[in-house]
């Protein structure tokens, strides 16, 4: 009954007292810090396109068919399937000055880097124009996320402790949380990796080195929180 009756005198306040005890709890001694937390993780999800084709003239004996088939074995022997793992984006045919210029370029996806490198040392043969990574992507992505929130909040409490430390106030309360600011991030210009990754320096007649590089991803979690303050001199004053 108390109960019901506190509820009631409260619906009863006027607005304008409402208000004044918002803006008082508005007002209240608090600190606001921004917590942050990242985590490396490497792709597993990597995007290829590749480009093949031959300049001949009308008439020739090769043809697209044969470095086509090339192309698949390559594939088809590194546990790629054909017909669900391969798409054709662009077939293009040219000609000009009694040549043709013809054209067809494929993505398709590999788990890892070791993967990428030994397709493309598999692919150093005439006719392939280029093998390019177009994108990288993490799978897990959101439940590493996850993981991170806690430990951003974790950094913001005791980012706030710090800055409080020796000044006689000490954090109580979460006020506020805005943890809106997730990014992944990574070195969107593979143009240096792929370039050592797919060209060979010739050490000998017979022998090639391959410079491989991977890249890693971040992901992280910054939020800005808000801790309600109290004076623990104060605090003390009060209970002796």
């Amino acid at each position: 009954m108390n109960r019901i009756i506190a509820i009631l005198a409260v619906a009863l306040l006027p607005l304008g007292v409402l208000e004044a005890q918002s803006e008082v709890q508005a007002f209240k001694p608090k600190i606001v810090v921004t917590g942050y937390a990242e985590q490396k993780v490497q792709p597993d999800i990597i995007n290829v396109n590749l480009t093949f084709g031959e300049n001949k003239e009308f008439f020739g004996k090769q043809n697209i068919e044969d470095l086509e088939q090339k192309v698949i074995a390559v594939l088809k022997n590194n546990g790629l399937d054909i017909k669900k793992d391969i798409s054709v984006i662009s077939n293009s045919n040219y000609s000009s000055d009694n040549k043709v210029l013809i054209r067809k370029t494929v993505v398709f996806s590999v788990s890892d880097y070791a993967k990428y490198y030994a397709i493309a040392r598999q692919m150093d043969f005439k006719g392939i124009q280029s093998m390019r990574i177009t994108s990288i992507k993490y799978s897990k992505e959101d439940e590493v996320k996850k993981a991170l929130l806690p430990k951003a909040l974790s950094n913001a409490r005791d980012m706030a402790n710090a800055i409080l430390n020796g000044s006689g106030a000490s954090i109580y309360d979460i006020l506020y949380v805005n943890a809106q600011n997730i990014r992944v991030s990574n070195n969107s210009n593979y143009d240096d990796m792929i370039t050592v990754g797919y060209s060979m320096a010739r050490k000998s007649n017979t022998d090639y080195e391959y410079m491989e590089k991977s890249q890693d991803i971040t992901i992280s979690v910054s939020m800005d929180v808000w801790f309600g303050l109290f004076n623990t001199a104060n605090q003390q004053k009060m209970n002796n």
